[in-house]
């Protein structure tokens, strides 16, 4: 920290106990949808969200000067939200050293446990022009749910069935991540949103 000042945001969250699954340990883990804290910046501005609550706070520098909120009902989260999460189990590779590790979605759900609260925002985007965007879903949702707020924290509607916006050209429009079945890769696609 070589500004010397306070943090914008801090989440703090307990850490559990060490967890062994049946091929590697995780010390201190956190149960899953433990809350975060998402972020975007864009030249002097930085966007924060602090889980699990529906809250979006912009700065300038470190002087805040909007705040974005939405009234929605907390739930907790559900072994839906785990094989949404991780389709396949949680896997992890070790680079060749050797075999990967599959941990399946009931064993994370039995041994890491699930935080009291689903988290409303999965990942939030700032853009040059102040635009404000925010992953309601999962990242990898089949169905993606994103809010869009215009440069003034206007609700400016939700756009269903795309993911997150990565950037946004000069002439408005917006770079956006697709699977591509033929290469089995991710292509970027040039988009623009109408109202």
């Amino acid at each position: 920290d070589t500004l010397g000042g306070a943090p914008l945001h801090r989440v703090v969250v307990t850490p559990g106990p060490s967890v062994q699954f049946g091929c590697v340990g995780i010390p201190r883990a956190r149960p899953l949808f433990s809350p975060g804290l998402n972020w975007a910046a864009s030249g002097p501005r930085i966007l924060v969200n602090p889980q699990p609550d529906y809250a979006l706070w912009l700065y300038e520098g470190a002087r805040a000067v909007a705040s974005v909120r939405r009234p929605l009902t907390p739930r907790a989260p559900t072994g839906e939200d785990v094989r949404e999460l991780y389709p396949d189990g949680l896997v992890l590779g070790f680079g060749g050293a050797r075999a990967d590790c599959r941990v399946s979605q009931q064993e994370l759900i039995d041994k890491q446990g699930l935080a009291p609260v689903m988290p409303f925002v999965d990942d939030v985007q700032l853009f040059s022009d102040g635009t404000m965007w925010v992953r309601r879903s999962l990242r990898l949702s089949k169905s993606p749910v994103l809010d869009v707020f215009g440069s003034d924290g206007a609700y400016a509607g939700t756009v269903r069935g795309m993911q997150l916006p990565v950037g946004r050209q000069p002439q408005g429009e917006l770079l956006v991540p697709r699977e591509d079945p033929e290469s089995g890769g991710t292509v970027l696609l040039r988009m623009r949103v109408k109202r």
